[in-house]
């Protein structure tokens, strides 16, 4: 037997904000639903990050941003990444990298996006948009739960973190996943991409071209 994880009660009750799936009960129902998603992960993990990424910032009215200001943000929590972990976040189009940043605030008025011409032939990626239900049941339903919670929602990351921690253990360096704020339904091709430390550290050396203003 397998937890109901389409319930959201799963994701408050293991509070997977802070727990690691080693911290989960030996023998439990949730126990088992996590050794599925780890060994469905571990199955559709595929090796080779290729293509044109982009990340936007923003800045203020008299700034001249250069590549080197589009490192990875704030060590805080995020989806897919932990509070205290740093991890690069880029997206497939630059479109979608302005529109995962929100609102802009008066201090910072000016956004830019930065290109990444990523040639990784070895990086050990989840390409998460391509999940289908028959193919990888309990992480396609688990990814669906994670990808549908709004920013407000009390769990709104929760599950995103244990997703995260799996990958760790298994030598996945990244994750690609649709885009909420990027409408991916209306859209296929927003997709963003995160990469855990240090894996991102090369790609930083993969920019390309100068920094350049947006606006949508």
């Amino acid at each position: 037997m397998t937890a109901d994880i389409k319930n959201p009660a799963f994701y408050d009750t293991q509070n997977l904000a802070t727990m690691s799936a080693q911290e989960i009960p030996l023998g439990s129902a949730e126990l088992r639903t996590v050794e599925q998603i780890r060994r469905e992960l571990r199955d559709f993990a595929s090796t080779g990050v290729h293509g044109f990424y982009y990340r936007a910032r923003d800045f203020a009215g008299d700034a001249h941003p250069t590549p080197r200001d589009f490192g990875p943000g704030r060590p805080g929590a995020d989806r897919y990444k932990r509070d205290g972990q740093q991890a690069l976040y880029l997206s497939r189009l630059p479109s979608t990298a302005w529109l995962e940043l929100g609102d802009q605030s008066p201090e910072q008025p000016r956004r830019f996006v930065q290109a990444f011409n990523v040639v990784s032939p070895r990086m050990v990626a989840v390409r998460l948009h391509d999940l289908t239900e028959d193919g990888t049941p309990f992480l396609h339903s688990y990814v669906f739960h994670c990808e549908n919670t709004r920013e407000n929602d009390s769990y709104a990351h929760k599950p995103t973190y244990l997703v995260a921690d799996l990958c760790k253990e298994i030598g996945i360096e990244a994750l690609e996943y649709p885009s909420v704020r990027g409408e991916y339904r209306e859209n296929p091709h927003a997709v963003n991409i995160v990469v855990f430390s240090p894996a991102f550290e090369d790609l930083l050396l993969m920019t390309d071209g100068v920094p350049f203003e947006l606006s949508l």
